[in-house]
């Protein structure tokens, strides 16, 4: 009796034993499964970012593209305007350079690009502000658009200012933030 009571006992041991084995490959198994979710979602947001990222930057070389052609579009009615051939259109021509100009002022793409970049980029803004609480709303602006490695150029287009008052926005943000000049202003932007 006492035998197979110790028999009992080494078989409900083993069997107790096997269970704990089973339950710590599978919570072992769990664990690694969240992981690899977690990985996987991190690739996600990766992606999404990278998509936002690249509308972004196609949205902005649109504006400026399109900021191009209409600059041409009035270099153009001026060089026209002046010529004595065509000075029975003039009121016409001065019109229509008109129109260009306010369409350039009043450009509802750069609203647009705008929302979308403090839409897409609302993660960078938090670092941004946790680190530099005392930048402005133009000067996170331009963070985000040295952020996507835009020129001083492309940037003052969109913005529809000079490319010196870029360099010149450029030049005290990089003070403000304490950045030497041996350093680049867009890859210390772009770390952050």
């Amino acid at each position: 009796m006492l035998i197979a009571l110790i028999i009992v006992s080494i078989i409900l041991l083993l069997i107790s034993y096997k269970y704990y084995e089973i339950n710590k490959n599978k919570l072992k198994t769990l664990s690694l499964l969240d992981q690899k979710q977690k990985e996987i979602d991190a690739l996600k947001q990766e992606i999404e970012s990278f998509d936002f990222e690249n509308q972004t930057v196609n949205m902005a070389l649109s504006i400026i593209q399109k900021n191009e052609m209409l600059e041409k579009i009035r270099r153009k009615i001026t060089k026209y305007s002046s010529q004595y051939e065509f000075q029975s259109c003039s009121r016409e021509l001065i019109e229509l350079d008109l129109l260009v100009f306010e369409t350039l002022q009043l450009d509802k793409d750069r609203d647009t690009l705008k929302i979308f970049i403090e839409k897409s980029n609302r993660d960078f803004y938090s670092k941004l502000n946790s680190k530099f609480p005392n930048l402005t709303s133009n000067e996170q602006r331009l963070c985000t658009l040295l952020r996507l490695n835009l020129s001083s150029k492309e940037i003052a287009n969109i913005q529809n200012i000079t490319e010196k008052s870029v360099e010149m926005n450029r030049y005290r943000l990089r003070k403000k933030i304490q950045i030497p000049s041996s350093e680049s202003l867009t890859e210390y932007i772009k770390s952050i």
